[in-house]
């Protein structure tokens, strides 16, 4: 801060070049400090430095500025304005313009008030310029009256007529603000008929361009008047079709070979076509002839060759779909969601994507709903990662919106209605029509670890909606495949996501297939961050389980892992258990665990476990409401899981049936993982509980006897115990090469071509 007020001139633009890091890092400090400092000795600078120091304080528009800082920028600006020109007066200009809004309003009318009249009297150019500029900012703050009061509106009217196009262009600009904020009379009367004359205005095509953004804003703005407005009939609508009749025309050629002016107002068309649309949909519905041509217009600009065109035609589509169907013809929209959806230029696909569940959200109870969710399937499976990225971020919202449902604030846990069993409930038919999104989860998953993140956070918000089939072969491998092979902060999200997986799935024995994986893989895996991982899914678990079915599934590994050689895994272990003392506290070995926290050699984990068992003591019992959770999430449970019999397969041959009994004892084999670890018994089917997980080793693999003698492949025959059978299974004097489970309870390695397993 010294070195702005006496430092040498290099030294002082350094400094304020290094402005946005003392705001990053110091924020206080910076504010309260070198911004009044800057303001107070920036006029006595040279103009190199007040054009660094306006720069640097553009870097506070990201900051919620006190109504005293602002005083004090505008201030400084307004002195230097009396004495600067030329980039240095453009540049500070728009800093005030900028700082305007968070002026207090006394503020605005004692310091901004009257160097604005003051300026739209100016003989210089750019002091009207500004003033037309100000004017515009000024509506975002006063009221109808203020501005009334204040001649603001008198002023704009004036300068409508200024000889310098600079300045009709900016005041043609600030009138659309202004526009939006006045009273519809005043609108009528003063504004529309101003720029109705700026938009025939042909000396330069600015002028026309900012004309049509300002009738169309201040238009929307009062739709609500649409129908008792004189002026809309007679102004809007006309001015509306025969730009509309005019762009048609225009996009319907090589827009290659039109002059540049005959571009920008194309392109000002399809930046505006969706507020005329809001404001008088009413109006253009109720004559074929100008419903003709509105649609007409629109299906032009999205299959011209002008890229910047297709991309506003993108940009509006949701409210362009919101307003047809407001009037019932949503049928004029046919093809123009897909070709959109599959545009030839990136930058029209990915802002379609940002906005594709808003157009779904409008067309999903219509003829064009398969459209919507093709359109849809197609920018989520794209194979640009923006556009991919832009169309996941709403993918819950996407599954609620394709079952007519609205989205919760809050995980809310399937009812036996929404089961997913065999007799699946009929949202799962809306969602099953994101097959290929499903299918094709495992592309998603490959993408940074931000879009990873993304992909477990939706599923996690939509889990509930998912099938029960989808879960198992999709949604849990690709869950347990990005906690595996990415950052910490994706495999936080994965397993929360899948331990609502896991209460979304109503097989219990293919819900505890995957608890068992997650329990062999994870709890007890060799690398420790796999043992914070398993941590993490408790955590996640122990807010969707009612705490009976999370005691009888997690508890006893998790209690196990405080004899984990890690620290910071008995550090995570006893932040968890905390959190979960009302689920844990009437086992005797969670007594047990914490003491044996507490007396751990490492001082951190000590103390934490200290803490643990000082919650524990003082846990005396639920509260109604914590017991009135626990009790509905009971009755959910009992209603929603199921205990189904395995299929039992006709075992035409000794082949059959040696695969199908390696099939049902084998476990699942990890994506990253080449050995699978060993198969436990079935859960019991009353509680759905794992009371043990042994060691037992898969059978060996009984192949189909050969007709004829394979050329040996083997490097010692098998021994005849003298019955007629070799100990291989195979016919006395015959051999192959049979390949079966190596030693040690693993099985064969998974397909590699696919990268992971299902939980079918």
């Amino acid at each position: 801060t010294q070195v702005l007020v006496d430092g040498p001139a290099l030294h002082r633009i350094a400094v304020l070049y290094q402005f946005p890091q003392f705001l990053e890092h110091c924020p206080g400090e910076t504010v309260s400090t070198m911004v009044p400092t800057l303001c107070a000795h920036v006029e006595q600078w040279p103009e190199d430095a007040q054009y660094a120091a306006a720069e640097s304080l553009f870097t506070l528009s990201d900051i919620a500025l006190s109504g005293a800082t602002a005083k004090c920028i505008c201030e400084a600006a307004l002195k230097l304005l009396e004495a600067c020109s030329g980039r240095v007066f453009e540049i500070w200009g728009e800093l005030l313009c900028m700082v305007l809004p968070t002026l207090e309003k006394a503020d605005v009318l004692a310091l901004i008030g009257p160097a604005c009249k003051e300026r739209a009297v100016s003989p210089q150019e750019e002091s009207r310029r500004l003033a037309a500029r100000i004017i515009g900012s000024l509506a975002e703050l006063l009221s109808d009256e203020e501005l009334q009061q204040h001649q603001f509106v008198s002023i704009a009217v004036k300068l409508c007529d200024d000889p310098e196009s600079s300045v009709r262009t900016m005041i043609a600009l600030s009138l659309g603000s202004l526009g939006s904020k006045v009273s519809i009379a005043t609108v009528e009367k003063k504004l529309w008929p101003q720029l109705h004359k700026l938009m025939r205005d042909q000396s330069d095509v600015r002028i026309r361009a900012q004309a049509v953004r300002g009738l169309a804003r201040s238009a929307e703005a009062h739709k609500d008047a649409a129908d008792t407005s004189d002026a809309f009939k007679t102004l809007i609508v006309p001015e509306f079709l025969s730009e509309a009749e005019r762009s048609a025309g225009v996009a319907s050629k090589d827009l290659r070979t039109v002059d540049n002016d005959t571009y920008a107002m194309l392109e000002t068309f399809a930046e505006v076509y969706a507020y005329f649309v809001v404001a008088a949909s009413a109006q253009l519905a109720s004559s074929s002839a100008a419903w003709s041509t509105t649609t007409i217009a629109l299906r032009r600009m999205v299959t011209c060759n002008g890229p910047t065109v297709r991309h506003w035609c993108a940009f509006s589509l949701p409210a362009i779909a919101l307003s047809f169907m407001a009037v019932g013809k949503p049928e004029r929209l046919k093809g123009v969601v897909l070709a959109l959806a599959t545009d030839v230029d990136v930058e029209t696909r990915a802002t379609l994507a940002a906005g594709i569940h808003e157009v779904l959200r409008s067309l999903r109870s219509v003829a064009l709903r398969d459209e919507a969710v093709k359109a849809v399937c197609a920018l989520m499976t794209d194979q640009n990662n923006q556009v991919r990225q832009n169309a996941l971020t709403n993918f819950s919202e996407i599954l609620y919106l394709l079952v007519n449902e609205e989205k919760g604030a809050t995980f809310q846990a399937p009812k036996a209605a929404q089961s997913g069993a065999d007799d699946a409930a009929a949202e799962s038919t809306g969602v099953m029509e994101f097959a290929p999104v499903f299918r094709q989860l495992n592309l998603l998953s490959q993408e940074s670890w931000r879009t990873q993140q993304l992909l477990a956070d939706q599923l996690a918000d939509g889990m509930v909606l998912i099938p029960q089939d989808v879960l198992c072969d999709n949604v849990a491998p690709v869950l347990f495949q990005m906690a595996r092979e990415s950052t910490y902060l994706v495999r936080k999200s994965s397993m929360k996501a899948l331990a609502r997986c896991l209460r979304c799935i109503s097989d219990v024995r293919r819900r505890d297939h995957i608890v068992r994986h997650f329990r062999t893989e994870w709890a007890r895996g060799k690398v420790y961050w796999t043992r914070l991982a398993f941590i993490d899914g408790c955590a996640g678990a122990y807010e969707v389980f009612s705490h009976e079915l999370f005691e009888q599934l997690f508890a006893a590994e998790l209690l196990g892992l405080a004899s984990d050689p890690v620290a910071n895994v008995k550090l995570r272990l006893s932040s968890a258990l905390c959190a979960m003392v009302p689920a844990l506290y009437k086992l005797e070995s969670f007594t047990s665990t914490a003491n044996q926290l507490c007396n751990d050699k490492d001082p951190q984990v000590a103390m934490e476990g200290r803490r643990l068992l000082q919650a524990i003591r003082s846990f005396s019992e639920l509260s109604e409401e914590e017991a009135k959770i626990e009790a509905q999430r009971l009755a959910e449970e009992e209603a929603f899981f199921v205990v189904k019999k395995k299929k039992k397969k006709p075992s035409a041959s000794a082949d059959d049936s040696s695969s199908a009994s390696v099939k049902q004892s084998s476990g699942f084999s990890s994506p990253a993982n080449a050995h699978a670890a060993p198969a436990v018994p079935p859960a019991d089917a009353a509680s759905g509980a794992i009371k043990a997980v042994p060691t037992i080793r898969p059978p060996k693999v009984q192949p189909k006897p050969l007709s004829e003698p394979a050329p040996t492949k083997a490097k010692a025959k098998p021994s005849n115990d003298g019955t007629g059978q070799s100990t291989s299974g195979l016919p006395a004097g015959a051999t192959a090469a049979v390949k079966t489970a190596p030693q040690g309870g693993t099985e064969p390695k998974p397909d590699k071509k696919r990268g992971m397993c299902c939980f079918g």
